[in-house]
């Protein structure tokens, strides 16, 4: 008999466990297929990795197939494979990363009769109506309500006694379905009875006549009473139809006749065809300044792959960078274009996923996530704002979506455009050695000049909003111009102070202070969650001098409401944009004139093309460069950078102006020449003289226990297992040492080689073994040291 690899849904069995196919099953189990195989007493769900010809000790029968259709071919699981070895992650986690919840469905345990037992052999009235029960179909939870606290012994009874045996089965978001009308007699005889009926029922003759020309309608749009008569002559049939839940339906789409490129655009949709036409797998790196016209290349190279039969993979940084991405290729491909991402409905991902995976699509739209979509034929790879820490999962597997799409790129030979007017160091690192192409946009289209940046030194303000920010927003807003404000902290303010012994509110379960939220008068902490009421009187002292310090986007929207009375102004943050649909509505908002002034975070400072935005203020330009990591000048270049170049993308110049504590700070002066090269000299040189990447590979490894004694402990047991040709950074407390009640403890391993770093941290966590009572996490090429 046949024998197939299980990798089973269980953290417990890290390996694919042999398991025998029944004959019943033969047919059925498939490469990707997702069954239940009993181990111990327990069904455990799995999916089929592989096959073995004879394994070497008992191997359980697989009980029943959850889900028959594949849930991931030989391709997409070497990918997995991939994900799991460079992220030192367990293949489950990977494959989790390939096949979407919803396409999984959840499991339930339905108990069946195996024979049928004699009253007089059953003492127990429980027991009896147990298998009443079972008789009329119920599942095993309906079962357990029924019998109260006596169901797992009753239970037990009766799987001993072999009267019932478990079978598990896969439910899965049930398709939407429509009922339509069609012709169940050819056209000739369909026109006869159209010409019979007109004067004797006209109704139903418009009906048949309306089948006639459309060949199908909706059960819905039609009179009930005209369907009942014609269903009834055998004229008509009713079929039920599928239909896909379709994400896009009523989404705008910019409908745009496509510009004249400028020459070194056009070199770059050059090299990239040619790249195409040839099939080399070649990477390259689109650097422009804001607003060079990067979209346009991706969309002339897309057309190029498209005609060439291939499918396209377009990657954005954050899901609210969609719906205008999404607008763009959509106006150029209309419905050949996908989007799938993680604030769709259920039933529109699954749709969507499986309509991707039967090749209806021609381009593919989304986040990280969209990276392990099964794109079949694949041509072509963006990444658009390849530089964006979005890209990065902060939870298990900790992979790099820029890397996945390098890597999937790789394997399909398919070239691959990393595009962005403020690159990571390390990729135009690599660029510099050869290792990826260089494409450059030095200007924007239509020779519109950058915005001129005006700097302001806050020591001397004593109001969140600056008289030179306040004046220039009044001039452009005169001016009919609209004004985005930068501040990235949510709330209204980063926290409370009190003014008479200086204590700041904090969380007591993740060591941080508890940001300020005026209009639900709260204290939250942004990372577990936490809400507690803001105190009127300070804690420690008693001091009634408790006043917001560090302001929030919160604040600034209240400060800009006391200047301008009247205008419109909006929010964007997380606290505002957590309904669906949010940030589409405002979009369309900001397009039309509706609101004047945007007030928000990061999400507003990432690829947005606003023509009539003439003014950008960055609020505070100094929240991120104090943080002890490696990466915080560079984040905070980024972010200046972006934001910067929200500003006259119109036929207005544009204007940014900056508030800062800190003028003359080498990435301010940078952000404010729009001197990415200068920056990126000096930012490669510091990483150089400090060993940090791109000129080494780092590896960080954290232990989280209940007790700062056990996390410790357990972070000094690992660094004492790593080989000494390795450089250990620790064991040390972590930056953010208590995080949701858990203390952590952490390890950072660097080598100049990549490979050795991870084989290095892979021994020790082998050499380690579970660990009871610490939670351990690994994070391969960390983007942040906290």
């Amino acid at each position: 008999m046949p024998y197939v690899l299980v990798l089973l849904e269980d953290s417990r069995f890290p390996s694919p466990v042999p398991s025998l196919v029944p004959p019943a099953l033969a047919g059925a189990v498939r490469l990707g297929c997702r069954v239940a195989v009993p181990v111990g007493r327990r069904l455990i769900s799995g999916f089929v990795v592989g096959t073995v010809d004879r394994p070497c000790g008992p191997a359980p029968a697989i009980r029943s197939v959850l889900v028959s259709e594949p849930l991931f071919d030989a391709e997409q699981l070497a990918l997995a494979a991939w994900v799991a070895d460079r992220y030192l992650c367990t293949l489950l986690e990977a494959l989790r990363c390939v096949v979407p919840a919803e396409a999984l469905g959840r499991t339930r345990v339905r108990l069946r009769l195996r024979m049928e037992p004699l009253a007089s052999s059953l003492v127990d009235g429980h027991a009896l109506r147990a298998l009443g029960l079972l008789r009329e179909g119920a599942d095993e939870a309906a079962v357990r309500r029924a019998l109260g606290e006596r169901a797992e012994e009753i239970l037990r009874s009766l799987r001993r006694a072999g009267w019932i045996e478990e079978h598990p089965e896969g439910l899965r978001i049930r398709p939407l379905r429509e009922r339509v009308l069609r012709l169940a007699v050819p056209a000739e005889r369909a026109w006869e009875e159209v010409e019979r009926l007109r004067r004797r029922a006209p109704r139903r003759a418009a009906l048949l006549e309306r089948l006639l020309r459309e060949g199908e309608v909706s059960r819905r749009d039609a009179e009930a009473k005209q369907v009942r008569a014609l269903l009834a002559s055998g004229l008509v049939e009713e079929v039920h139809h599928e239909i896909f839940r379709d994400p896009l339906r009523g989404t705008y789409r910019e409908e745009a006749v496509p510009p004249v490129l400028t020459p070194e655009q056009h070199q770059a949709v050059e090299a990239i065809t040619e790249a195409l036409r040839s099939g080399r797998p070649e990477i390259f790196l689109l650097y422009g300044v804001t607003g060079s016209g990067k979209t346009e290349v991706y969309l002339r190279a897309t057309e190029e792959a498209v005609r060439l039969g291939r499918t396209v993979l377009v990657l954005v940084p954050e899901i609210s960078l969609t719906p205008q991405t999404v607008a763009r290729f959509a106006g150029r491909f209309g419905e050949r274009v996908a989007v799938l991402h993680s604030q769709l409905a259920a039933g529109e991902r699954l749709d969507t996923w499986r309509r991707i995976r039967q090749g209806e699509f021609s381009v593919v739209v989304g986040p990280r996530s969209v990276v392990f979509a099964p794109l079949p034929t694949l041509g072509l790879v963006v990444v658009d704002e390849e530089h964006e820490g979005a890209y990065k999962q902060d939870h298990p597997p900790r992979y790099h979506a820029r890397e996945v799409a390098l890597e999937r790129a790789r394997r399909a030979g398919a070239p691959a455009v990393l595009g962005s007017a403020t690159p990571s160091v390390e990729s135009f690192f690599r660029a510099r050695s050869g290792a990826y192409r260089l494409l450059v946009l030095p200007r924007r289209v239509a020779d519109r000049p950058l915005p001129e940046v005006r700097v302001v030194d806050m020591r001397r303000e004593t109001s969140v909003l600056s008289g030179t920010l306040v004046e220039a927003m009044r001039r452009h807003l005169e001016a009919g111009s609209q004004v985005v404000l930068y501040l990235n902290r949510r709330g209204y303010a980063a926290f409370l102070l009190c003014r008479e012994c200086g204590e700041v509110p904090r969380c007591r379960r993740c060591d941080v202070s508890l940001t300020y939220h005026l209009h639900t008068r709260t204290l939250r902490c942004h990372y577990c969650g936490r809400v507690l009421r803001a105190p009127s009187r300070c804690p420690r002292c008693g001091g009634v001098r408790m006043r917001p310090f560090g302001p929030g986007t919160q604040r600034v929207e209240e400060e800009v409401r006391v200047h301008f009375g009247g205008i419109s102004v909006a929010r964007a943050d997380r606290d505002t944009m957590r309904r669906r649909g949010a940030y589409d509505r405002l979009m369309r908002d900001l397009r039309t004139g509706h609101v004047q002034v945007l007030v928000g975070t990061q999400m507003i400072g990432k690829g947005l093309d606003l023509p009539r935005v003439g003014l950008v203020g960055v609020v505070a330009a100094d929240v991120g460069l104090g943080l002890p990591d490696f990466r915080a000048a560079e984040r905070t270049f980024q972010q200046l950078a972006q934001v910067a170049g929200r500003a006259g993308r119109g036929e207005q110049a544009g204007e940014v102006v900056v508030q800062t504590y800190h003028p003359d700070h080498p990435v301010i002066r940078a952000a404010q020449t729009h001197d990415y090269l200068g920056f990126y000299e000096a930012e490669v040189e510091a990483r150089r003289t400090h060993r940090y990447p791109p000129f080494s590979t780092l590896v960080k490894v954290v232990f989280a226990a209940r007790t700062a004694s056990r996390a410790e402990q357990a972070a000094r047991d690992f660094a004492s297992l790593l080989p000494g040709d390795v450089e250990v950074l620790g064991p040390s407390p972590a930056p953010l040492a208590r995080l949701r009640g858990w203390y952590r403890w952490q390890v950072v391993v660097r080598s100049e080689e990549e490979v050795r770093a991870r084989e290095a941290v892979r021994g020790a966590l082998e050499a380690q073994g579970a660990l009871r009572g610490v939670w351990r996490g690994v994070d391969v090429d960390p983007l942040e040291m906290l």
